[in-house]
């Protein structure tokens, strides 16, 4: 529930755990200042969420009290406890109390007053201890109206709480097994909380691992603390963790890359977990960001993207997530040729196929036409290794816009109840009837990007001409309507998609823009479309950095569905 409802504290504590008992595993001395450095280390490179990050420094803490020492009595242990404390406590921003941090305090100082001397027994002051973090927990609610609200204790808490309890059950020598039993944990509860993406502000969980040596902690947590909210800087002078809830993972990472090396980027959409927790044994729709749809159609429907990739030079972003669509239009403007594109791998589509049949029924999958990317494959491929008999992949034929539309569709009969089949079937009847009319004002960056042959692009460029283009719903591959004046594409784009609306029986009552970095001509195509499918639903959104990037900036598309 805090900071935000995306429901993963759980997923974020025990990745971050896993990550720290390999590398502990993997301790040849016998030391607990080796063993205690070890899980400092793992924690910090599997560190996920925020949770697992202020998990991460508090491991921190505990090795730095320890370092280079064989063993610790009570008294040393209490006092590591402290310093664990102290550093989580340091690696906020904005800390608040009713969070792990408040239980990790009041443990800490609930150890430290039971192991006061040499002859303590560690063991009953330690099972002590536990009970102080469990009225601590019982009591997050007092302190946090979020947690209140929904009637939940802290989540990242009662994690904390579970992780005393198995040590304890550890200490005690019982078998490895459930950790909850009568009389310890605070029972799991069930928040009251409804559906609602739109008030979760900051759209990405963002993450990066810088390394280095002599890194600046300090000045990291300055620099990248304007990007958001739930900023969590955890390390060292040899590695850091940054964690930040931003709408600009992209701007992140280059902070991030000016202190050191980037071991590790990710950015996570917490709108998009948050309502996967509300849609059990419902279909869910995936699809690529070659898909450009409204962000209130992604929100309103829960469609869920798997992102293709943007190489600016050595550098590789996830499109639509961690690049700058002005960073890349920029580049290109400039007449840079370091601009390129791949798919997803499959190991992408398997990671969120795994992660949605935890909160779903079965998956459908509108891809990027199989004509014009292996992203398609991916995605097949992916399938047959998680299990195909829960995924149904459909080729759209189409991209931007027009894969958009496909998409919808499929959203929409998923969430009226249909079946994989069912939604299939109604991606599949879609695809048939996109209409999609592309103006793109340079033949440059086609040919760039190899779409166009360089003889052909040679041709058109002498001669001054541009073209007009559509993807063909029956093959899915690129094809020229008309070639026109370099200057005149958009009005011969504007043309072609008005006179087809005017073809249809009944006009189309959704209609789509797309622009690359072209907004003033995407508004001048809006006052025209809105003459000819008067009341029809007109929506305009940018291109993606991974299209627009083999379209150039300035082109412009327009999408609707026929016989709709």
């Amino acid at each position: 529930m805090f900071p935000v409802p995306d429901g993963d504290t759980g997923t974020n504590l025990a990745a971050t755990l896993v990550s720290a008992a390999d590398r502990a595993q993997r301790v040849r001395e016998r030391g607990v200042g080796a063993v205690s450095r070890a899980l400092a280390d793992g924690a910090l490179y599997g560190a996920c969420g925020n949770s697992g990050a202020i998990l991460a420094q508090f491991f921190e803490g505990f090795a730095g009290a320890l370092e280079g020492r064989r063993r610790a009595n009570g008294p040393g242990l209490a006092e590591a406890a402290i310093r664990a404390s102290e550093a989580a406590q340091a690696a906020l921003a904005r800390p608040r109390e009713g969070t792990i941090l408040t239980v990790m305090r009041v443990w800490a100082a609930g150890f430290r007053a039971r192991a006061t001397n040499d002859g303590v027994d560690l063991l009953e002051a330690f099972r002590a201890s536990i009970d102080v973090a469990r009225e601590a927990l019982a009591r997050t609610p007092d302190q946090l109206r979020e947690l209140a609200r929904a009637g939940v204790v802290d989540a990242g808490a009662q994690g904390f709480v579970y992780f005393l309890e198995g040590i304890l059950h550890f200490a005690e020598g019982r078998l490895a097994g459930a950790v909850v039993e009568d009389g310890h944990a605070t029972a799991l509860e069930h928040a009251s909380v409804e559906v609602a993406p739109q008030d979760i502000g900051l759209r990405f969980c963002t993450e990066c691992l810088i390394e280095g040596q002599d890194l600046d902690v300090a000045g990291v947590r300055e620099a990248v603390s304007p990007l958001g909210d739930s900023l969590v800087v955890a390390g060292s002078a040899r590695r850091i963790r940054v964690h930040v809830h931003t709408d600009r993972p992209d701007k992140l990472f280059e902070i991030a890359a000016r202190f050191g090396s980037l071991a590790s980027t990710k950015a996570d959409d917490m709108r998009a977990q948050h309502v996967a927790r509300f849609d059990r044994g419902r279909v869910a729709v995936v699809t690529d960001t070659a898909a450009d749809l409204p962000e209130r159609t992604l929100q309103r429907l829960r469609i869920h993207t798997v992102p293709l990739r943007v190489l600016l030079g050595p550098s590789v972003y996830l499109d639509k997530q961690t690049v700058n669509p002005e960073e890349v239009y920029d580049r290109l403007s400039r007449g840079e040729t370091a601009v390129r594109t791949s798919q997803p791998a499959p190991g992408d589509y398997a990671a969120l196929y795994s992660y949605l049949f935890e909160h779903y029924g079965d998956l459908v999958v509108p891809s990027l036409s199989a004509a014009l990317s292996g992203t398609h494959e991916a995605a097949r491929r992916a399938a047959g290794l998680a299990d195909p008999a829960r995924i149904r992949v459909v080729d759209t034929r189409s991209a931007s816009i027009g894969q958009g539309l496909v998409v919808r569709v499929a959203a929409e009969r998923a969430a009226s109840g249909g079946s994989m089949d069912e939604v299939a079937a109604a991606a599949e009847e879609a695809r048939s009837r996109v209409r999609l009319f592309i103006a793109v004002p340079t033949v440059d960056y086609l040919r760039r990007g190899g779409r166009l042959a360089g003889w052909k692009a040679r041709v058109a460029e002498r001669l001054g001409l541009v073209p007009v283009l559509t993807i063909d719903p029956e093959s899915g591959s690129a094809r020229l309507l008309r070639l026109v004046r370099r200057g005149k594409v958009h009005r011969a784009t504007l043309s072609r998609a008005v006179s087809a609306i005017g073809s249809e029986q009944t006009p189309p009552d959704v209609v789509w823009i797309a622009h690359a970095s072209a907004p003033a001509a995407a508004d001048a195509f809006r006052l025209e479309i809105s003459r000819a499918a008067p009341g029809a639903e007109i929506d305009i959104v940018e291109v993606g950095p991974a299209l627009g990037a083999h379209t150039g900036p300035g082109a412009v598309a327009v999408a609707f569905l026929s016989g709709g």
